[in-house]
């Protein structure tokens, strides 16, 4: 499997790395996933989205807010990449697609403070977080989201001056369909990795998901999905069918 992993920022300059990047893409036509550890998403980390539920976080089944990340597994089945289709299961008529950013480890992670999590990052990524609509908020269900093809990323992992300040933006047929700043994150990027990192350890190739857009975009069998940010490229993927 070819992967393109960016260097450590400052030890290589990052306009030969994106043109050394843009190559391999027209060269080979798409680049393969870029993962190969283990892949956690946080669910409940958008300040809107905790707003927006409000009082609902303190009715039953939940009694109140979470006090801890809400973390939820993309294991490796639902890896896909940029310029690979994602299949709509039997029956279902939209899927969500959240695009957030990957967080991708180099070395072995735990009991970091907020100023170390830097230097065991290896670089970022766009990833489509793909799941059937669902409800559960505590525990976001694993039918809906570990599906076959349910987690597009790349086209490539780049580093990133300042996570925090991503912008993403989701278009549907080529028409802006989300957008959506990580400012927007109830934890920051680092402040994130390092309380998950308190009671897990992370280790080297995996992947963490910082976030999920509380308006992602929704999609249907035939349309074309691109998800962009500045300096990490575009992630484009094909919505179909089961078995068109």
């Amino acid at each position: 499997m070819h992967r393109v992993f960016a260097v450590r920022e400052g030890s290589r300059n990052l306009e030969w790395l994106a043109a050394s990047q843009a190559e391999n893409l027209a060269a080979q036509g798409r680049l393969a996933c870029p993962l190969d550890g283990t892949v956690y998403g946080v669910a409940l980390n958008s300040r809107r989205h905790l707003e927006r539920l409000g009082a609902a976080l303190e009715q039953a089944p939940y009694v109140k807010p979470p006090v801890a990340p809400v973390l939820y597994v993309k294991p490796v089945n639902t890896f896909n990449r940029s310029g690979g289709v994602v299949e709509l299961p039997a029956g279902v008529e939209a899927l969500e697609a959240n695009a957030t950013l990957a967080v991708v480890f180099e070395r072995d992670l735990a009991k970091t403070a907020p100023g170390a999590v830097a230097a065991a990052i290896r670089g970022y990524a766009i990833a489509i977080d793909v799941c059937i609509p669902h409800d559960n908020l505590h525990r976001p269900a694993i039918t809906a989201r570990c599906r076959d093809g349910f987690l597009p990323v790349g086209p490539w992992i780049a580093p990133v001056a300042d996570p925090d300040a991503v912008e993403i933006v989701t278009q549907v047929n080529g028409a802006e369909a989300a957008r959506w700043s990580l400012a927007d994150l109830k934890r920051p990027v680092f402040a994130l990795v390092a309380e998950i990192s308190q009671f897990m350890t992370f280790a080297a190739g995996d992947t963490l998901l910082v976030g999920l857009n509380p308006d992602p975009a929704f999609v249907r069998a035939g349309d074309v999905v691109r998800a962009s940010a500045e300096g990490l490229g575009e992630l484009d993927v094909t919505f179909k069918g089961e078995g068109q």
